[in-house]
């Protein structure tokens, strides 16, 4: 089951014609954070025995090199280190931490999925507006993702 996913608009340069349609994201930034966090069920069978759930998680990078040999990003409490460009995987595993709020409103193991909201690594590492791929092109940028689980 897919958690979250997002996908860079990549070949369309196109300027925005108004504030109403503004151009369409080409790398994930620090702003897209909190809109792109997923809320999900997951069962509490996938929690048996006390074991942890283990969540994939697919990053697709640009410019990872001399300048910036790696890069790290948090995901549901846990670093990623990213030291290749292109596509890359990686596992996480979750522990039984649900939403209280979402769970209790749907009634079931709600969980959310995505990006945390830390210093450090998301809000430094992701783009913004004072650095970005046109200030700074040779940091490394995230082009898509993909978390899911089984």
């Amino acid at each position: 089951m897919v958690y979250a996913t997002w996908s860079g608009v990549d070949n369309l340069y196109a300027a925005p014609t108004s504030t109403s349609d503004p151009a369409p994201a080409v790398y994930i930034g620090n702003t897209l954070v909190q809109t792109l966090v997923s809320p999900v069920y997951i069962p509490h069978e996938a929690f048996d025995a006390g074991s942890d759930y283990v969540i994939k998680v697919w990053l697709k990078l640009v410019n990872i090199g001399a300048t910036y040999p790696s890069v790290s990003y948090e995901i549901m409490g846990q670093v990623i280190t990213v030291t290749t460009n292109g596509w890359s995987s990686y596992e996480i595993t979750v522990r039984p931490d649900q939403d209280e709020e979402m769970s209790q409103l749907y009634n079931l193991s709600i969980y959310r999925t995505g990006f945390d909201r830390t210093p450090g690594n998301n809000l430094d590492n992701l783009a913004k507006y004072s650095r970005n791929p046109i200030t700074d092109p040779t940091r490394p940028w995230i082009q898509g993702f993909c978390i899911w689980g089984v």
